[in-house]
């Protein structure tokens, strides 16, 4: 799992770097195109996404959220948040990843990522945690 992460990050900061001129001011572009609202919606979002990634990681333990019940883990039914209450959210996991991905990619994208197909990469990413969600309901 770890290595799973390691090696997103490492493909998105090869994909982000690779097309940037290294001489532009990242930051200044970001906030001169969306300003405040940008980085306001961007960072929220990326923040809700990663407290659902965590509070489902808490509530399921490591070897639920990987699954660990298909080798022969004994994973107890979780009831409560946010798999469960008031503020219940259908597979928080996957619902934390594609706000986290959404976010980080509002929040960090330029024109040259954009024309790179930055946008297309986000998409097909949360495609993919979708597809997920829809087949576990299967």
């Amino acid at each position: 799992a770890v290595l799973l992460k390691v090696e997103q990050i490492g493909v998105w900061l090869w994909f982000y770097f690779s097309h940037v001129p290294l001489d532009e001011d990242v930051v200044t572009e970001v906030l001169r195109h969306g300003g405040f609202q940008r980085v306001f919606v961007a960072s929220t979002l990326a923040v809700v996404g990663q407290i659902l990634n965590f509070g489902a990681t808490r509530a399921l333990g490591v070897n639920g959220i990987y699954y660990g019940y298909r080798f022969g883990k004994t994973i107890p039914w979780c009831t409560h948040w946010p798999y469960g209450g008031m503020l219940r959210v259908p597979h928080p996991q996957y619902v934390g990843a594609i706000l986290s991905i959404f976010g980080v990619t509002l929040l960090t994208a330029t024109h040259a990522h954009a024309a790179a197909g930055l946008r297309s990469i986000m998409f097909a990413w949360c495609g993919y945690f979708l597809v997920n969600g829809i087949t576990e309901e299967i």
